[in-house]
């Protein structure tokens, strides 16, 4: 994993063994890095992976969730199905580490990810029972 371009990366966002600290669930990356040394509230939250219905909703509730507000987005999603989303966020109003932003992340999407899974099988259960 190398730093995404357009973005300059501090001494913080290297792990121990060289590569950027990320965290995942379900086929999804996420990195939370500081953006500015000379502003201690700016970070970028990049979420990248596999794209499934109602992904964006769902990592923009959690931010929210989190009091991280979303100052700017920019929202890609290749052809294959794979996304790369970027948000600049404002922490002023939020306690959370880098670290605890990521797992909380992972916790809603994880979350959201298995409601959504379970609700899709139900109704495919309730479709053959129709039928």
């Amino acid at each position: 994993n190398q730093p995404r371009r357009g973005r300059k990366s501090s001494a913080s966002d290297w792990s121990h063994d060289g590569s950027l600290d990320s965290a995942g669930v379900d086929g999804i990356e996420i990195f939370v890095n500081k953006m500015e040394e000379d502003n201690d509230n700016k970070y970028a939250v990049n979420v990248n992976g596999r794209d499934r219905n109602g992904l964006l909703h769902d990592i923009t509730s959690a931010l929210r969730s989190m009091d991280l507000e979303i100052k700017t987005a920019v929202i890609k999603t290749d052809v294959s199905g794979l996304v790369s989303d970027s948000f600049e966020v404002d922490k002023s109003y939020c306690a959370l580490s880098p670290k605890e932003i990521e797992q909380g992340l992972i916790s809603r999407l994880s979350k959201e990810f298995e409601v959504k899974r379970k609700r899709t099988l139900d109704e495919g259960d309730k479709r053959k029972r129709e039928v």
